[in-house]
């Protein structure tokens, strides 16, 4: 029996060689776009990363709005005094809550680098995956013998090999000391190559792009760490970190704003009160002290940002700085003078029109600048040693100049996915990275073949940026993954090293022509044309650098309740769904994987990719399984989060709720257990199916009234949560972005429009976003709710945990009771929630860990003895084993036995 003592109170993921096989591909795209699932056309963009979400109401508008709400949500604007009142920063709250000795240690239930090619498609696709790379770094002295390469992640850390130019690179974290797993900047100091700093947080403008706690130095390779003075870079972002090459004591370092608070379903994350506003510092003492040197009005997110700085390899005193939104700024007096030496022709842009840049060391009169305008341009100075650089755009967007080849790669998310590196030793070669240009492969003929290029991931060009050939597939069409966002070299400056949202791949530095695959393309004129240049010098081998790399970023996990741990799923940012059975981690659809779901027979799995897009496979998971339901939720218009909440039934293997503005619901498997399911089976498989733009799939219903609109309170916005009742199916709770949260006592009511919502939510909790509700065990009916966000941005409510004994429909007494059960948990958002049922102990995550609120007591302890320092964005207690499971976003799932 439980007893109740409460707390004190009584593709995508999908290699895009995959695109490229000669086969028959699902007649797709044949659905129109409010008819559009997640199908084998959505191949054009499940890769992208979307900068913000859908459902904001007015600030929808323009991205910048988007910024500046979030980073005041759910104020109007951003108040000074909310720096002031914020809680000291993460690594020493961190220190304040050290996990006791004697606490349970949490292990590791992978995956390091999974499969990313899909069950039944070519063995030669695709390959491991792993998570975002942000950074890498070549150590000086790269040979056959000895090459270490460095790699920075998203989410994951710090990583590093000794054996980088070898076939099976053995990789090992390192920098545990460094309390952010977020990666913005590697660099080694050129004249000390044991001398390392780390810049933390992601630069890249993404809704996931985690906030650091400043830069950190290592002096002996990489073995031991510590900070920086970092005031001016705590819960920022630094994207680029430059070293004087003849004065170790001159550091440079750009930031930008980044988030915390991003949590399996996206809409609370926020910037945090500490933040300072980005832009370029200079240190004369080696870091103990910054000024800044160059700073660009902005209105937030990456307007200003400074997402590179570097010096000319023949003057130290010429520093460039790509100013997004702005352009390149160039100073020849070590900073103190600045002047603009090329503009970005909209500095109105959604993207914020980012710019990266490149000197060539061996001619350092050399340039490249890629600007992020319409989808991207190089601009080349010949001259860049002048004091007054001309930069001549070269590349065209008429499609029969060979110079178009490199345009538009970055495509509309510039801000994000951008970099351009020369050769340190050909001065006119040249390579640009971007998204992928989507548009070359999914135009077909006869819906098998693909078209113009091999999706210009990555381009080089050896002449100085006249012309260019396609290095994203090689001679085997083994490729590389979308969205770049590093480049390195090794000592022979042919063999590169590329780190994109699936990880890292390394050239062999030699070139083959394939132009004569375009003869099978059946391709004809200009067409023809073009995709033999892009063809004529493509790379022999790329090597997958990604076994052994756990750095995954997983957005949900779901478990398997009625059984033990041996079934777990999961979505990962743009790596796909995971699957582990029987031990192995597999990859079972492409794209963006948000959450998951698995049914009460183990069998019911369902997974969603970004928007209202769930799948269901009533298989296990098989890849050929899968069936999109999406289609009522996608044409009600509501709004959603950039990924829903999505929850399977306790009771029903094909009962699933999913929010947008309702709570909407499917009896049958989104029809595939119905009398319709053979039509569903033929016309909504995701990979085999026959669309039919007539033909909805998925019968999802509304239950009851919206839960955003009406009058009241925290109106607005859509629904972030939902949560059933273990002990009752009939009862269970939802919430909202706006800090709504509601109680059903009839969840499974057989008619949908009968199932009746009421409000919880108190005027003493927070209108920040809901981001985990769990019920509690006793006759009290009580839950806890988590908010998101800082309680510094709302002054009078700043708790993030709350209780609430709510009253009961029809009940005499009507009163509901909220409490503040926060108690000294430091103001960081909570991104989830979970509860031992078996005492009511509490756990919250937050981006610096999980915190542990005894069922009976009033103190928060720091849960973390055995887990990395990494942002975790799902909880869940699986109960048959009493273990605690979290989806960490950077370095996959970890668990702990709970005793």
């Amino acid at each position: 029996m439980r007893t109740a003592t409460v707390f004190g109170v009584t593709v995508a993921g999908l290699v895009l060689a995959a695109a490229l096989v000669a086969r028959p591909a699902p007649t797709q795209p044949q659905r129109p776009a409010t008819n559009a699932g997640p199908t084998t056309a959505r191949l054009g963009v499940p890769h992208r990363r979307a900068r913000f979400a859908h459902g904001e109401g007015d600030e929808r508008t323009t991205a910048a709005a988007w910024e500046y709400a979030n980073r005041a949500y759910p104020a109007a604007t951003i108040g000074s005094s909310s720096a002031a009142l914020a809680l000291r920063p993460a690594e020493a709250t961190a220190r304040a809550f050290a996990p006791s000795k004697t606490q349970p240690r949490w292990f590791a239930l992978g995956p390091a680098g999974v499969s990313g090619a899909l069950t039944g498609l070519d063995p030669n696709l695709g390959g491991a995956v792993s998570g975002r790379v942000t950074a890498l770094a070549v150590v000086p002295g790269c040979s056959r013998r000895r090459c270490t390469v460095l790699l920075g992640s998203a989410g994951g850390g710090l990583w590093r090999t000794d054996d980088g130019l070898g076939s099976h690179p053995h990789w090992r974290p390192i920098a545990s000391a460094i309390p952010s797993s977020a990666i913005g900047s590697i660099v080694v100091d050129p004249s000390d190559r044991t001398t390392i700093y780390v810049g933390t947080g992601e630069p890249n403008g993404s809704n996931d792009s985690e906030a650091g706690v400043g830069i950190w130095r290592s002096g002996d390779g990489g073995v031991t760490w510590h900070a920086l003075t970092s005031w001016p870079f705590i819960d920022m972002a630094v994207a680029s970190i430059a070293v004087d090459p003849v004065d170790s004591d001159i550091l440079y370092a750009g930031t930008s704003l980044a988030r915390h608070g991003a949590s399996a379903i996206w809409g609370g994350r926020s910037y945090s009160p500490r933040s300072r506003g980005a832009g370029l510092y200079r240190s004369l003492d080696r870091g103990r002290t910054w000024q800044m040197i160059l700073q660009r009005p902005h209105a937030a997110g990456t307007y200003g940002a400074v997402t590179r700085v570097l010096l000319n390899p023949a003057d130290r005193h010429t520093v460039y700085a790509a100013v997004s939104g702005y352009g390149l700024q160039e100073s020849t007096d070590g900073g103190r003078r600045w002047r603009q030496v090329l503009a970005v022709p909209d500095p109105h842009a959604d993207d914020a029109e980012r710019i990266d840049v490149d000197v060539s060391p061996a001619r350092p009169s050399t340039m490249y600048a890629y600007v992020g305008h319409d989808g991207g341009d190089l601009w080349r100075s010949t001259n860049a040693r002048s004091g007054r650089p001309r930069l001549v755009k070269v590349t065209s967007t008429n499609p029969v100049s060979g110079t178009s080849d490199a345009h538009g790669l970055c495509a509309d998310q510039c801000s994000y996915d951008l970099v351009v590196r020369a050769d340190p030793r050909r001065p006119n070669v040249v390579y640009v990275g971007g998204s992928a240009s989507y548009d070359d492969i999914t135009g077909t003929i006869g819906g098998t073949l693909p078209y113009e290029s091999n999706g210009r991931i990555l381009v080089r060009s050896t002449d100085g940026g006249r012309s260019w050939s396609d290095v994203t597939l090689d001679g085997s069409t083994r490729g590389l993954h979308p969205d770049m966002h590093a480049l390195a070299f090794a000592a022979d400056s042919r063999i590169w090293f590329a780190g994109s949202d699936g990880g890292i791949w390394r050239s062999d530095g030699r070139y083959v022509d394939h132009s004569g695959d375009c003869i099978d393309r059946a391709l004809f004129g200009p067409g023809f044309a073009r995709c033999e240049r892009r063809l004529g010098a493509i790379p022999r081998r790329l090597v997958n650098l990604n076994a052994g790399l756990a750095t995954l970023q997983f957005q949900g996990v779901a478990l398997d309740r009625n059984h033990g741990l041996g079934l777990i799923v999961g979505g990962t940012q743009d790596n796909g769904t995971e699957v582990l059975r029987g031990g192995r981690w597999a990859n079972v659809i492409f794209g963006d994987g948000g959450p998951a779901a698995i049914g009460t027979d183990g069998q019911t799995i369902w997974h969603t990719y970004t928007d209202a897009s769930p799948e269901v496979s009533l298989s296990g998971g098989g890849s050929s399984s899968w069936v999109f339901t999406g289609d009522p939720l996608i044409r009600s218009g509501e709004l959603a989060s950039f990924y829903v909440p999505l929850q399977a039934d306790r009771v029903s293997a094909t009962t699933a709720y999913v929010g947008l503005e309702h709570v909407w619901r499917t009896a049958d498997a989104g029809g595939m257990t119905g009398a319709d399911a053979a039509n569903v089976a033929l016309h909504c498989n995701e990979l085999q199916g026959t669309p039919d733009p007539s033909f909805t799939c998925g019968d999802w219903t509304p239950l009851g009234a919206p839960l955003t609109s009406g009058g009241g309170t925290k109106a607005g916005e859509f629904v972030t949560w939902i949560t059933q009742s273990p002990d009752n199916p009939d009862i269970a709770w939802a919430g909202t972005r706006a800090g709504r949260v509601f109680e059903t006592l009839n969840l499974r009511a057989p008619v949908a429009s009968d199932v009746v919502w009421s409000r919880i939510d108190s005027d003493t909790m927070p209108n920040r976003f809901v981001s985990g509700i769990v019920p509690v065990t006793g006759p009290e009916g009580m839950s806890i709710v988590a908010f998101s966000g800082y309680g510094a941005n709302t002054l009078d409510l700043p708790g993030h945990v709350y209780s609430v004994t709510p009253h009961r429909l029809g009940a005499a007494d009507q009163s509901m009771t909220t409490r503040d059960i926060s108690f000294n948990l430091p103001d960081v958002p909570v991104t989830a929630l979970a509860i031992d049922h078996r005492n009511n102990d509490l756990y919250a995550a937050t981006d610096i860990g999980v915190f542990r609120l005894p069922g009976h007591g009033t103190r928060w302890t720091l849960f973390t003895s055995g887990l990395p320092r990494v942002a975790v964005y799902s909880l869940e207690v699986h109960e048959r084993t009493h273990t605690l499971v979290a989806g960490t976003h950077g370095r996959g799932v970890w668990a702990v036995r709970l005793a």
